[in-house]
């Protein structure tokens, strides 16, 4: 479980520095803030769809690759959850919510495409 989370880690870090080396870019920085509100609801679909995921066994690979072959959809959901967390006191509720809806999405729309 350990060694999960830290793979996770790994992966957050390989992207989150060349997309701070964009801020830095002349004309390309111009849209480095909407990649990385891409990029953050990226990893809040993939940190949400841990747990149900992750009940299910299976591995950090895997959940990038379910959630890669559904990429609109896991982007919506974390798009959501992005907006969501920006609310005041509303933030509080958000992440057993986006668990729990994440469950749901995982349950409904998801398992059918494990890996």
């Amino acid at each position: 479980m350990l060694w999960g989370e830290v793979r996770k880690l790994l992966y957050v870090l390989l992207w989150v520095f060349p997309l701070f080396v964009l801020f830095w870019i002349p004309v390309i920085n111009i849209i480095a803030p909407l990649l990385w509100i891409v990029f953050s609801a990226w990893v809040l679909a993939l940190d949400y769809h841990d747990y149900p995921l992750g009940n299910h066994q299976i591995k950090f690979p895997q959940q990038r690759a379910i959630l890669r072959k559904n990429r609109f959809l896991a982007l919506g959901f974390g798009l959501a959850a992005l907006a969501a967390t920006m609310i005041p006191f509303v933030n509080f509720l958000v992440i057993p919510a986006a668990v729990a809806g994440a469950t749901a999405l995982y349950l409904d729309k998801l398992r059918g495409n494990s890996v």
